[in-house]
């Protein structure tokens, strides 16, 4: 008949929420979720979405996703690559998870937002994450025992390893050895400030230091 609309097929009516599902466990994954706490919000979506059937396995370098019965199942994969945890990039994440099942915005608003978190991450200029090394190792010293002279190690050898880690990224390949040589540069430089009178532990210290 003239002017009758077209049906739209099952498939066609959840691709969009498919694409958006999709769009943040990339994100997502990339941003740092824990396994569980992703796979949660995953599972979350695609059912407020319509998305029926949906399975999710995901580990730190490979994310698999299928979607539908299992007669008629469409499955997706895709290579990860570990990375650091990116708090920023999470909470920003978690307001349009609340958004989409609270149904404060529409799919392609949320779609937009997500795409918008990936290609501008929070970028902190390299003397306040630097300060952050120093502090944090600072901050943890009196948990573990330390005393004001571990706690002044701690901050030196914090920006040690602060220095490694910045730069680690600059340089092709080296996430594998960052953990490595960054031990090696607490306890060498820990044991260092020992020797050089300091009378700081040097187990308290390098502990601080890398965690």
């Amino acid at each position: 008949m003239a002017g009758a609309s077209q049906q739209v097929s099952p498939a066609e009516r959840v691709a969009p929420a498919i694409e958006f599902v999709l769009r943040f466990t990339r994100v997502g994954h990339g941003a740092g979720y824990p396994t569980a706490d992703l796979e949660e919000l995953v599972l979350s979506l695609a059912s407020h979405l319509g998305v029926e059937g949906t399975q999710i396995s995901s580990t730190p370098t490979f994310v698999e996703l299928a979607f539908g019965a299992l007669n008629r199942q469409r499955a997706f994969s895709f290579r990860v690559r570990p990375r650091p945890v990116d708090l920023d990039a999470i909470a920003r994440l978690d307001g349009v998870v609340r958004d989409v099942l609270d149904d404060r915005v529409e799919l392609a608003d949320a779609l937009a937002r997500v795409a918008e978190i990936e290609a501008n991450p929070l970028v902190r200029p390299w003397f306040v994450r630097l300060s952050a090394y120093a502090l944090a190792g600072a901050a943890l010293t009196p948990v573990i025992g330390g005393g004001w002279r571990e706690v002044l190690a701690a901050a030196l050898v914090g920006l040690l390893v602060g220095m490694v880690a910045i730069a680690s990224p600059r340089v092709d390949g080296s996430g594998p050895m960052l953990a490595p040589i960054a031990g090696i540069v607490a306890s060498f430089s820990a044991a260092s400030l020992a020797e050089l009178g300091l009378k700081a532990s040097p187990d308290v210290v390098t502990l601080a230091a890398l965690v």
